[in-house]
């Protein structure tokens, strides 16, 4: 064996080949370069697109209903994977880690989201659902493609299927027990609503649904009950055609036909079922002699239903902040099909009502949410 093929093997055993033996360097090609970085690149965009698909959920905080648990202008991140990471392109979910317990925090779609912009079904046409950019709409009338993104909630969840939930004089009730306060949640106003005004400080006992329960449809249902188990149906069916209608009966006859097409109406008229059930009690004051019915008819893909069978758990979930928090005390119960997240850090806050320079909440950045 030659000295010099002995001094390479040494040299490249340890790591450190003579500098007359080592290999000249050769430039790669513009063309390998480039298939280098979008290699890489393609690489990292795809792994981001699975974290954001099955792992994290970003949110930002739009409103004081979680304050002072969470602020305006809170970044956070929610873990997916604990009640089940979203499967592409459709409405269903992986299997998770567990599903919602109470005092857990939860990001979830809101219930009384329309499936159409302006919750119009006649000017819009459904072309794809993208699932990370939102539904693209062809607009009719804009000759234009709109895009809609069903808005995300953060909430608290107070009560799962089968337990009781009950407000008494703004004191939330669990199957019969007070419930503490989160630590850092707060009333801002010392009134008692009366529940025929607003349902905020006195509300129920109603039990929340759970999987396997049947929801009758009946007349006997008030209006908001029968508008709760619709907002159910249509969580748990959310692309089949739905439509209900309401017909107010006076001394047996007809005296007005309402029809409520498309997706859940609540959020654009002010929590529709309540606005129905005070005119109905000004009605019955006016007319104190007459027989006031309502009928109430549900149709699932144009079939009438007056009963449906739960295949997932619902859940109750209310704000921190109890006087200023649109949640389930007006819209109902959250399916397990429309829960996201379970809120897990606080990564950037901003005060937009400080200077810029000191409006970055350093305090807040790091914050475990609980």
């Amino acid at each position: 064996m030659s000295n010099d093929s002995l001094k390479q093997k040494i040299g490249r055993f340890l790591g450190l080949m003579p500098l007359e033996y080592a290999p000249k360097n050769t430039e790669k090609s513009p063309k390998s370069e480039f298939l280098r970085v979008f290699k890489d690149v393609s690489t990292a965009l795809v792994m981001a697109l699975i974290v954001i698909q099955f792992v994290i959920q970003a949110f930002k905080i739009p409103s004081g209903s979680m304050e002072d648990s969470l602020l305006v202008g809170d970044f956070l991140l929610g873990l997916k994977y604990i009640y089940g990471s979203p499967i592409p392109f459709t409405y269903d979910k992986l299997p998770g880690l567990r599903e919602p317990e109470r005092n857990d925090v939860v990001i979830f779609k809101f219930p009384g989201d329309p499936n159409y912009p302006n919750n119009d079904e006649k000017r819009y046409i459904k072309l794809i659902n993208t699932f990370v950019f939102g539904v693209l709409y062809w607009d009719k009338e804009g000759k234009s493609i709109t895009v809609h993104r069903p808005k995300d909630f953060i909430k608290r969840c107070v009560a799962k299927g089968g337990d009781t939930v009950e407000v008494r004089d703004k004191v939330l009730m669990v199957n019969h027990q007070e419930v503490p306060e989160a630590p850092m949640g707060k009333h801002i106003d010392s009134r008692v609503m009366p529940n025929a005004f607003d349902p905020r400080d006195t509300f129920g006992p109603y039990i929340v649904p759970k999987k396997g329960e049947v929801l009758t449809l009946s007349d006997a249902r008030s209006i908001r009950e029968f508008f709760w188990a619709r907002s159910l149906i249509y969580q748990e069916n959310p692309t089949t055609p739905m439509h209900s209608v309401i017909k107010l009966y006076v001394n047996d006859s007809l005296y007005s036909e309402i029809p409520y097409k498309g997706a859940l109406y609540v959020k654009y008229t002010n929590w529709d079922w309540h606005e129905m059930e005070k005119q109905l009690s000004l009605f019955q004051q006016k007319m104190p002699d007459a027989s006031v019915r309502v009928a109430k008819e549900l149709y699932l893909d144009g079939k009438r239903i007056t009963e449906y069978t739960l295949r997932y758990n619902a859940f109750f979930m209310m704000g921190d902040n109890r006087d200023n928090s649109l949640d389930g005390r007006y819209w109902g119960f959250v399916s397990k099909k429309f829960v996201n997240a379970k809120a897990l850090i606080i990564y950037f806050s901003w005060d937009s009502f400080e200077p810029v320079l000191s409006a970055i909440r350093f305090s807040r950045i790091g914050k475990l949410i609980f």
